[in-house]
Formats: C-alpha cells, structure tokens, sequence
C-alpha cells in the first residue's frame, strides 16, 4: 500500500496532491476540496481500571477488548470508503443549528486574521439527514468540510462515542449518514 499525503492548497483539502473529491459538485455547491469525515476517538479507547473495565463489556464475551476494538474498526474502514468518506478524526468541537453553522464560517472568513484555508467542522451530532436543510448540508453550501459525530450508548451497536462499538454501518443513523456521504460524493 503506497503513502498518502494529506495537503491544503488555498480554502481546499487535497490527497496526494490531488483535490478530494475531484470536479465533484452536489446541488450546485462545490464538493471538491472539501474533507466528509467522522468522529471515531474511541478506535483507540481501552480503559486500565479494573473498577470501571466491565463497563464497555462486549454482549457476547462479557469482557472489554481493546485489541478486539482496533481490529474490528480497521476491518470498517472500507465499508466507510466504500461510501465516499474519506477521513476519521479524533477530536474537536463543533456544531449547531444550520443557521448558526453557516453564521460560524462567515465570521470565521470575516474575520480579519482570516486568510485562505480549509474550515472543518468535526464534531456534530446533528443528523436530519433526509432534510434540506442539515447541518452537513449548511456546511457544505458555506465550502466547509463536514464531521459526522454519533453519541451511542455503550451497547455494541449505536454510535460511534461509547465503547464497546460496532464500527459497521449497522444502525438507521449511520445507514443515513453514509447514504447521504454517497449522495454527495456520487460514490
């Protein structure tokens, strides 16, 4: 497997020299350069404690594994591909209502320190993935890259945030999420 070089040329996200998303344009707003992403932290998560271990237990061993955790997410990460999304990330905060994620970036690009570069919400754990107007959606129509954020609940099947986790895209949520990373990126 070669090397792959993530790189910013101007307000856009390139891969190996390259623009993400290459002449990809969704409801006339300009994908190429932008970064879909999700919020994945606990891929690397294991937990020490003996007194607190058992709470991100796996249903079918009763045991947490942290070897099981970063296998299982790696062996996802094609699914994900698959779709069109082209990084995890591991923390920041963001995210609102849409109004206030297109009123974010333009004080960001307003401001007068402001030059050229990417803005990257990577933290939004608001979905509505089925209505125009969404906070992927916002972001996008503003040119700025978009993070995909799923809470759980420490059950091996919702979300991404509480181990033990399922890295597939096995839940209504992340089936919506994924279709719309494909709708947007014409995967």
């Amino acid at each position: 497997m070669g090397e792959t070089v993530v790189g910013i040329q101007g307000d856009a996200f390139t891969l190996n020299g390259r623009p993400t998303y290459e002449g990809r344009y969704f409801q006339g707003h300009k994908i190429e350069g932008l970064l879909l992403n999700a919020r994945m932290v606990q891929a690397t998560f294991d937990d020490a404690n003996p007194e607190t271990r058992s709470r991100w237990a796996y249903p079918d061993t009763g045991a947490w594994d942290p070897e099981r955790n970063i296998a299982e997410f790696v062996a996802a990460l094609p699914e994900w591909r698959a779709c069109g999304l082209l990084a995890v990330t591991l923390n920041m905060q963001g995210g609102r209502d849409p109004d206030q994620i297109t009123a974010m970036v333009d004080a960001t690009r307003a401001l007068p320190s402001y030059r050229p570069m990417p803005v990257l919400f990577n933290e939004d754990d608001h979905f509505d993935f089925d209505k125009p107007a969404n906070n992927m959606m916002r972001a996008i129509e503003r040119y700025a890259s978009w993070g995909y954020f799923d809470p759980g609940a420490s059950n091996y099947r919702d979300g991404h945030q509480c181990p033990p986790v399922n890295w597939t895209i096995n839940t209504q949520r992340k089936q919506a999420f994924a279709a719309k990373v494909r709708e947007v990126t014409g995967v």
